[in-house]
């Protein structure tokens, strides 16, 4: 069952930075928090059969709100929100939650095979919500309280499987990433004349100023494996199918999200568009902005503290955020969060 095993930052992840993967043995959770392993019966499009880690309390005197936790980047794993020592996953277990760490589709340390099937566009986030269905046919979980909270690209997928279904109280984006054309283009993968060209188009076309990278990064060849193709050409769609900010008229979920404005990653200027968007469209949601004048450095993984990147004083305020917005629309806890 457990087949992962550990290695301290060693492969790409949350779009960038790296994260902790499982180990080959069980993290250390205390005796009374249950932690395993459940396969997940894709029931939609190709029904893809996918992974997920249950942390939950030993004893349940009845059925739980639950959080689906999608982890960011390519090829990586929900280690980062279990280890070390149970992580994030074990806190939302002692505030009263079941968590449900999900490695979709392109999640590492499931085979080769299944490390190839990435994908930017729907098939992922259809890997969410079956995800969801299980829960919701689960004794132990309240099938009408479930939220999702996901990290970078996972907060991309959590955004997505909102607009496609009504069933998700609350989204929790942290450092998201909304417009995977607006993420080619800033991340210096546009390297041929006809790409230039195509985001140059874009960025009059959104009024978005997009500043590429001065040289391709790291992920350009993770975007293109992924989506099959390039975002310029006609038959590609994946890059629109996968970007939340274009699909917000279907989108009626409470969202929270948590972002940098110092993030090197996750475009912060396309966020800001995100966040007018749902203004215009009266979408409820809150946009919490960690500005280095206050927190110190905060950049893209400043959630972690096993990254580079982390900032204890910007995560603490944001987990405290996310557990006050959870407990309002999960429990009915407390006064509205924003």
């Amino acid at each position: 069952m457990w087949n992962m095993r550990y290695s301290k930052l060693i492969r790409l992840c949350g779009l960038a930075w790296a994260a902790l993967l499982l180990s080959a043995t069980p993290p250390s959770v205390p005796n009374n928090v249950s932690l395993k392993m459940a396969k997940i019966q894709g029931l939609y499009g190709d029904r893809l059969t996918t992974y997920g880690y249950l942390m939950r309390p030993r004893v349940q005197n009845q059925p739980s709100p639950a959080v689906i936790l999608l982890h960011g980047g390519f090829q990586a794993g929900s280690g980062e929100w279990i280890v070390p020592e149970g992580g994030l996953a074990l806190k939302l277990v002692q505030a009263g939650y079941i968590a449900f760490a999900l490695d979709y589709r392109g999640s590492g340390n499931h085979g080769e095979q299944f490390d190839k099937l990435d994908n930017l566009g729907t098939s992922a986030v259809d890997d969410v919500r079956s995800a969801l269905k299980l829960l919701q046919s689960w004794e132990i979980v309240d099938p009408h309280r479930i939220a999702v909270i996901g990290t970078s690209r996972g907060a991309t997928m959590a955004l997505r499987a909102a607009e496609m279904t009504d069933q998700i109280k609350l989204v929790v984006g942290y450092s998201s990433v909304v417009d995977y054309r607006i993420f080619y283009c800033q991340q210096g993968c546009a390297t041929s004349a006809e790409s230039k060209r195509w985001c140059e188009t874009l960025s009059r076309q959104e009024k978005i100023k997009i500043p590429p990278a001065q040289s391709p990064t790291k992920f350009c060849q993770y975007l293109k494996d992924a989506a099959g193709c390039n975002p310029w050409e006609s038959a590609c769609h994946v890059f629109v199918e996968g970007s939340p900010l274009l699909h917000l008229d279907q989108l009626h979920t409470p969202v929270l999200l948590h972002h940098s404005e110092a993030d090197t990653t996750a475009f912060f200027p396309a966020v800001l568009e995100l966040n007018r968007q749902m203004d215009r469209l009266r979408i409820p949601h809150k946009l919490f902005v960690y500005s280095t004048q206050d927190y110190g450095p905060v950049d893209h993984g400043f959630l972690y503290p096993a990254l580079p990147s982390y900032n204890q004083a910007a995560a603490d305020v944001a987990w405290k955020r996310t557990i006050q917005a959870l407990d309002y629309y999960l429990k009915g806890k407390g006064a509205r969060p924003w």
